[in-house]
């Protein structure tokens, strides 16, 4: 028998009611094995099953790999949308302001050309109802990673200097950042192209989720938005 320590976020964590237990299974066991006997076991879980990905030490993988003693197993929800040594990635737990990511840029300021940043703030209206504040939740170190890969990449499309990103955590109120990223290039059309990627890319894959409160009381974690 193995030992693997499986860690639940967001929308199936408070479907679980537990941030992370030990499982032991035969050894040999695939992700799909176990996610079908927790599933099977606890049908809180079984709806999640075909919405959401799987990763192992912080590593999105398929139902076929077989599990290591040791090994974590994180359930990611759709994630909502919060780099390498020649930028930054940061979680921040208090208020950030739209100018945040661009004070930690580290490119020389003479080299810089364009600079693009985008700040997301929160809104007081989702899906056709008011809403009176966001909270947000990380697998912080996977994130972190995620960043990174998307922050390389867009350097391997354009030519930019350096690449910032602040994202939010916790509770956050009408008004306040969630996010500010920072693009610096030598020109404009890089900066703006790389910011929008970067962006684009956080929405669809980095494991920060978004659960959103309506002032009526109740609350929804919000999916690809």
């Amino acid at each position: 028998m193995i030992s693997v320590e499986v860690r639940y976020f967001a929308a199936v964590r408070e479907a679980r009611g537990v941030g992370a237990e030990p499982c032991a299974l035969p050894e040999g066991s695939t992700v799909g094995e176990l996610v079908h006997r927790l599933s099977e076991e606890h049908a809180e879980l079984a709806r999640w099953g075909d919405h959401v990905r799987f990763a192992v030490n912080d590593v999105f993988v398929d139902r076929e790999t077989r599990l290591q003693d040791g090994d974590e197993l994180a359930w990611i929800p759709p994630v909502s949308g919060g780099a390498p040594a020649s930028g930054v990635f940061l979680l921040s737990a208090v208020a950030i302001d739209a100018d945040q990511a661009t004070g930690l840029l580290r490119d020389t300021v003479g080299q810089r050309g364009g600079l693009a940043t985008f700040a997301g703030s929160v809104r007081s209206a989702s899906q056709g109802r008011e809403v009176t504040h966001l909270e947000y939740e990380a697998h912080a170190r996977m994130a972190q990673r995620m960043v990174e890969r998307i922050a390389a990449e867009a350097r391997s499309r354009w030519e930019i200097l350096d690449v910032v990103v602040v994202h939010r955590t916790g509770r956050v109120e009408l008004g306040e950042i969630a996010v500010s990223i920072a693009v610096s290039a030598a020109h404009r059309a890089p900066a703006l192209e790389a910011c929008r990627f970067v962006i684009d890319r956080m929405k669809q894959d980095v494991p920060i989720w978004k659960k959103e409160t309506a002032v009526e009381g109740d609350s929804w974690w919000s999916q690809g938005s």
